[in-house]
C-alpha cells in the first residue's frame, strides 16, 4: 500500500510540515515551500503562522544566521528539507537563566535530510540579459552534529529568473531613480561542544537604483 504523507501533522504543541508532500521546482528555495503551505503567509521577507509572525529561523535547532528568517527564505535549497517544525519557545533571557518572563517568541526549525549532511554542498546559478542584465548566485554548506557552517552570495539586477524553459519572477522592485540593484553576502558558522557552543555569523546585504532600461 503506497500513501502520500501529509502536508502537515500536529504533535503536542508542534506543527510540523512535510516538504515531500508538495510538487517543487529544481531550482526551489525555503520560501517557494512556505508559500505553499497553507497557514502560512510570506510577504517581504516576514513570516506569520496562522497569523502570529515567527521570529527566528533554526536549522537543525540551532540559529541560522543569528535567527535571520530572510537570508534562510532565499538560500536553503528546496531538495534539501526534510521537514520544518513550527514551535513556540521560550525567550533568549529564560533559557540562558532559567527564570520565566513570561516572553515567548514563534520560531520555524528546518530538518535537513541526511544525505545533505556528509561534507560541503552547495550551489551556483548565472544568468544575464542584454543590455547588461546579471543574475549570479552561490551558496555552500556543512552540517554536522557538531559544526554548521554556510557562505553565500546574490548579486542581481535582472528581472526574471530563466530556469528550465520557465521564466520566475523575482520581485526586484523599481523606485523613484529606477531598476534596483541587490547584493547579499554572508557567512556562518557555529560549533557545538560538550558543555559550549559558539555562533558567529557576517552578513552584508546592499541596494541601489540605475535608471532604467527599455
Amino acid at each position: 500500500v503506497v500513501a502520500d504523507p501529509p502536508l502537515v501533522k500536529t504533535v503536542g504543541d508542534t506543527v510540523q510540515f512535510n516538504p515531500s508532500a508538495l510538487i517543487l521546482e529544481e531550482d526551489a528555495v525555503l520560501e517557494d515551500i512556505l508559500r505553499k503551505i497553507p497557514g502560512i503567509d510570506v510577504e517581504g521577507g516576514v513570516v506569520t503562522l496562522y497569523g502570529r509572525k515567527v521570529e527566528k529561523l533554526l536549522v537543525e535547532g540551532r540559529l541560522y544566521y543569528g535567527g535571520d528568517i530572510l537570508t534562510g527564505l532565499r538560500n536553503i535549497q528546496g531538495d534539501s528539507v526534510e521537514s520544518i517544525k513550527a514551535y513556540v519557545r521560550p525567550s533568549d533571557f529564560a533559557r540562558a537563566t532559567g527564570i520565566d518572563d513570561g516572553e515567548e517568541e514563534p520560531v520555524l526549525d528546518v530538518r535537513i535530510k541526511r544525505r545533505f549532511m556528509d561534507g560541503w554542498k552547495g550551489r551556483i546559478q548565472a544568468g544575464g540579459s542584454y543590455p547588461l542584465r546579471y543574475m549570479a548566485s552561490g551558496n555552500a554548506g556543512m552540517l554536522t552534529d557538531s559544526v554548521h557552517a554556510s557562505i553565500l552570495a546574490n548579486f542581481r539586477n535582472l528581472p526574471a529568473v530563466i530556469t528550465a524553459g520557465k521564466q520566475r519572477p523575482v520581485k526586484l522592485g523599481t523606485g523613484s531613480d529606477g531598476d534596483r540593484n541587490r547584493r547579499d553576502a554572508g557567512a556562518d558558522c557555529s560549533k557545538k561542544g560538550k558543555h559550549l557552543e559558539l555562533d558567529a555569523n557576517i552578513k552584508y546585504t546592499g541596494n541601489s537604483y540605475e535608471k532604467q532600461r527599455t
